[in-house]
């Protein structure tokens, strides 16, 4: 999310004011059980309180994966956005090509989405479900940026809030992502709205890259991008994560160029593109959400010589094959593969007494202090969080 400078943000308060009229007509119409639909499945919804990025793709991920694991039959329901002919967007590109097993309900109207799958779902992961509202949901999880939470700034146009502070209270659970430790000003933020501290705390971090030169696929430390002079190319809600990501394991930003989220690359926008990181004296592009093959091979058309790596934790790639980029022409592409850190075992624990007891009360009875919520995640501060079971 572009948020507009504070100057803009001035002369855009009349139409915040007439935004924020109509998110609290909503609010109390939504309040009232109007229009809501409670689905014979239950529901767990994964949102933000801010437009732009905050990582709900790998959390929706990791919680449809639980599922699955435990015999819950899930499905990922999500709006699609600028979907193609075909109905698939971007984002439920890069689901089916992560988990091939778990359905996808894709449409503006999601309750008509789910109703349309072949096979009744025994459980729902709402994609950007907190403002969802006629979808009725049993666990409700809110994330927050570490970096740009928005809670200080104002709601939409002006600032990229799309609801009150206050919505928090709502929300069953908090998790503040990208964060490289615990913000106490930022955990009193979340509680002063939320009435409980954050549930848990993670971070974004590149593991590993796996290249493929030639047709041969391999996997590279990440230290192989150590000095290496990059431009970037995101078209994602939240590119400064991204850029952070690349100069933590020594990359040098020489070029940044600005695209809007979800963008699309012809051969015009490609050849400016190339252009101007080679001016910059990049040796490497990193163009971020290519959605189509023609796409890339606009770039390796556009950019011969080049080092072009693609992210594709953040991004919506197609898979292509190895030898593919081969006769492309490509002299190697890097997918950077990101973990994002998730101490999730008090959420897992969660859906465990949603199924069980069918209420999540006792969990956030037991979201008291920052110290019981240590001894809940099994945290030792100064290590990292991983998976539960052990995966890191």
């Amino acid at each position: 999310m572009h948020e507009p400078p504070r100057w803009a943000a001035t002369l855009l308060a009349p139409a915040t004011l007439v935004y924020a009229t109509v998110v609290d007509w909503r609010r109390r119409r939504f309040d009232a059980g109007a229009g809501v639909v409670r689905l014979d499945p239950p529901v767990i919804s994964v949102g933000n309180l801010v437009a732009g990025g905050t990582g709900k793709s790998p959390v929706c991920r990791t919680i449809a994966r639980h599922l699955l694991e435990t015999g819950r039959r899930p499905a990922i329901a999500m709006r699609g956005y600028r979907a193609d002919a075909t109905g698939m967007s971007d984002e439920a590109a890069e689901y089916a090509s992560r988990i091939p097993e778990v359905p996808l309900a894709v449409g503006a109207d999601r309750i008509a989405a789910i109703a349309a799958l072949e096979d009744p779902p025994g459980s729902i992961v709402l994609d950007d479900g907190f403002q969802h509202r006629r979808v009725h949901r049993d666990l409700d999880i809110v994330l927050v940026d570490a970096v740009h939470s928005g809670l200080d700034r104002g709601m939409l146009p002006s600032g990229p809030r799309r609801e009150p502070r206050s919505a928090l209270r709502r929300a069953d659970a908090v998790v503040v992502t990208r964060a490289s430790e615990v913000d106490p000003v930022l955990a009193a933020e979340i509680e002063r709205h939320h009435g409980r501290p954050p549930l848990a705390w993670t971070r974004h971090a590149w593991t590993g890259l796996t290249s493929h030169h030639r047709g041969v696929e391999s996997t590279r430390p990440v230290s192989d991008l150590d000095g290496r002079r990059v431009a970037t190319v995101f078209g994602v809600g939240n590119p400064a994560s991204i850029r952070r990501s690349i100069e933590a394991v020594g990359g040098i930003v020489v070029h940044d160029v600005a695209v809007r989220d979800h963008a699309a690359y012809d051969a015009t926008r490609v050849s400016a593109i190339v252009e101007a990181a080679g001016a910059a004296g990049a040796e490497a592009i990193f163009p971020e959400g290519l959605q189509t093959e023609a796409e890339f091979e606009a770039f390796a058309e556009g950019s011969p010589g080049l080092l072009l790596a693609n992210m594709t934790e953040f991004g919506k790639t197609p898979i292509i094959p190895a030898a593919r980029f081969g006769e492309l022409g490509y002299r190697m592409v890097i997918y950077p593969l990101s973990m994002m850190r998730l101490a999730m075992g008090e959420v897992v624990r969660g859906l465990r007494e949603l199924r069980d007891a069918g209420s999540v009360e006792p969990m956030l009875e037991r979201m008291q202090t920052r110290k019981e919520l240590y001894g809940l995640l099994d945290y030792v501060p100064g290590e990292e969080w991983r998976f539960p079971g052990g995966r890191g």
